[in-house]
């Protein structure tokens, strides 16, 4: 694995609070160490205003939505893109899913 920067695998363990994850590389049938799962930004709609109904009917009339966000984190058996530090024993991060 040394020699491999960027790998493809599966989510095996997560753990929310330290944002890291243990990713299972099916090609080589290893479990990683725990790596860190890069900060996303939040996704946040298009439109988030109050939306004018129009029509007329009742269940079209002027509403809004709350909007909560929050940090991507893969799930359990999730396939994920990771980079290694290409140095012996160097740390990983998973990029994202795929």
């Amino acid at each position: 694995m040394e020699n491999d920067i960027v790998r493809i695998g599966k989510v095996n363990a997560i753990d929310k609070e330290k944002r890291k994850v243990r990713v299972y590389f099916s090609d080589e049938g290893m479990l990683s160490d725990w790596l860190k799962v890069l900060k996303h930004s939040p996704f946040i709609p298009e439109t988030t205003e109050a939306a004018s109904g129009g029509s007329g009917d009742a269940s079209f009339a002027s509403h809004s939505h709350n909007i909560s966000t929050s940090l991507w984190m893969p799930d359990i058996d999730e396939t994920v893109l990771c980079l290694y530090i290409p140095v012996f024993n160097g740390d990983g991060f998973v990029l994202g899913a795929l």
